[in-house]
């Protein structure tokens, strides 16, 4: 019988890494080429633009998102397209999401029910940097690792 794979989404607003358990007690693994940067913010300015109208003879002012607020909702839309991929290829049962809280709130927003019917739980802290050796007592609440 297959061991239940369950993959861990380490993510925070500007880097993710995935790692891996493959039972109780087996730890957890690092997954080579399971990693990914966003791209840097880009500087808007802070002034609110105006725009002509096509249909009418008057403006619109236009307001701009925070540009590092627009950069983790695209990275979020990136890790999501990523997770998609690799559950249509079977790679992985079961989905930890760990995010700092604010990514956490895009993920959840960007990730399709394909892929949230498998997260087991989600964590609200940032252990992108936590080592492989740190991370079992880190998430012994969410996990037999």
């Amino acid at each position: 019988m297959k061991p239940v794979e369950t993959w861990i989404l380490l993510a925070n607003a500007t880097f993710a890494r995935v790692v891996a358990n493959r039972g109780p007690g087996k730890g957890i693994v690092a997954m080579g080429g399971k990693t990914w940067r966003a791209d840097p913010p880009v500087d808007y300015s802070d002034e609110a633009g105006h725009a002509r109208m096509n249909t009418t003879y008057s403006q619109a002012s236009l307001t701009s998102k925070d540009p590092k607020e627009l950069a983790e909702h695209i990275f979020a839309t990136q890790l999501a397209e990523k997770m998609i991929e690799f559950r249509r290829k079977g790679a992985y049962d079961r989905l930890i999401v760990v995010a700092s809280p604010h990514m956490l709130g895009s993920l959840r927003e960007t990730l399709p029910d394909a892929v949230t019917d498998t997260v087991a739980a989600e964590v609200a802290k940032d252990l992108t940097h936590a080592t492989l050796e740190e991370l079992p007592k880190l998430l012994s609440n969410v996990i037999a690792a």
